[in-house]
């Protein structure tokens, strides 16, 4: 196999939808061998089994994207991996994986010392056999749980499109996507009783067409899926766009809001000039002035969260006692819709008049559903970013 270890070419969101792939594929493969997990006592089907050109060429990125593991991680573990690569069952690393999750365990197998001397001798330091020479456990520690945290995301990714981290404890995830660009070409034909198999330079012009028509329908044909956790004051200026839109929301009634809430950054504390309607906002440039007023929203929404607790630990009902929480909390909720509707979203909430919250959430949007989409968003941001 060819030495990649200089070269990481595969993305975490790449390789998930490898190993998602192989999922559904490789147990209906016929004949070859069979990997049994001792544990479960599952078998998975190893890709030394014979299989069609559609699955080898997902087997061949599998391999490719054990050797971006081996990149990430580097030696610590890299023998492990690379051995259970070698073997041929891709099951192998994710049940690896999921049990050294579950256990708690950050071992590898083994793994190399980061510490000067270490790396010096290039003297392997294993749990069962540690370097004598090496004294810095804790960093040995701290590397190996920033291994098992990489392995931790890589499996959550397992079950998610993207996701993008927004301000201190936001993010957005696309959950799911159903169609394609040739869903919204597809929708367009079925007027003459037509459909095409594949997506063509012609059906790219016809996307191109509708969208600088503004024939709009055809667009509603590609649901997506999302997880949004933003504070609660940039939540309902979110659920204020409601045509095409399903939301599902967080629930204090019935659970404990846990205490997270938005503190501007620097940049983010801003002055308010003009009047109604012709509002506009600008950075406060006292550093003084930014200073105590992050300082005074920190402050009372700790204040908020305390009394909070206090009345959960009375016994006042959680539909009494969030009375007191803050619009800067957190909250999550799943928005379903249709790619018309977020492109009208993303035409008023990704431009420069949006609150900066919001528009910040937009953008993460945006670059999301440009990666699932990227010829209908080259389009669509050609012909001007309008509600279509």
């Amino acid at each position: 196999m060819t030495d990649k270890s200089n070269e990481l070419f595969l993305s975490p969101d790449s390789l998930k939808k490898v190993i998602q792939e192989l999922i559904d594929d490789v147990p209906d493969l016929d004949g070859g061998d069979f990997y049994t997990n001792r544990t479960t006592g599952r078998k998975y089907g190893s890709w030394r089994t014979k299989v069609d050109p559609k699955t080898e060429s997902y087997l061949t990125g599998f391999k490719e994207g054990l050797e971006a593991i081996h990149k990430v991680i580097g030696g610590q573990g890299g023998s492990t991996i690379w051995g259970l690569m070698h073997l041929g069952c891709p099951y192998k690393v994710i049940d690896y994986a999921q049990q050294m999750k579950e256990s708690g365990s950050y071992s590898f197998g083994g793994t190399h010392c980061k510490c000067d001397k270490c790396l010096a001798d290039i003297k392997r330091v294993d749990d069962a056999n540690p370097n004598p020479e090496c004294d810095c456990e804790s960093a040995h520690k701290e590397q190996a749980k920033l291994e098992a945290g990489w392995m931790e995301e890589a499996l959550e990714s397992l079950h998610y499109l993207g996701k993008k981290q927004v301000h201190e404890h936001g993010h957005v995830i696309l959950e799911d996507m159903m169609g394609g660009e040739l869903s919204i070409v597809n929708s367009a034909r079925v007027s003459f009783n037509q459909e095409s198999s594949e997506l063509t330079d012609k059906d790219r012009g016809l996307i191109n067409f509708l969208i600088r028509e503004k024939h709009s329908t055809p667009f509603e044909s590609i649901t997506l899926a999302f997880t949004v956790k933003a504070p609660l004051f940039v939540t309902r200026e979110f659920m204020r766009h409601r045509i095409g839109n399903s939301f599902n929301e967080w629930s204090a009634r019935y659970s404990e809001i846990e205490e997270e809430f938005y503190v501007p950054s620097k940049e983010y504390v801003r002055a308010q000039f003009g009047k109604a309607g012709a509002y506009y906002f600008e950075p406060i440039q006292d550093q003084d002035v930014v200073d105590q007023a992050r300082y005074h929203l920190d402050r009372v929404q700790r204040e908020c969260f305390r009394t909070y607790h206090t009345l959960l630990d009375m016994g006042v009902a959680k539909e009494v006692a969030r009375g007191c929480l803050p619009v800067s909390m957190y909250t999550k909720f799943k928005w379903t819709t249709n790619l018309r509707a977020v492109l009208n979203f993303l035409s008023l909430r990704n431009h420069p008049h949006a609150q900066a919250e919001i528009r910040d959430i937009a953008i993460a949007i945006e670059e999301l559903v440009s990666k699932e989409l990227p010829f209908v968003m080259k389009c669509w941001n050609e012909h001007g970013r309008n509600s279509i």
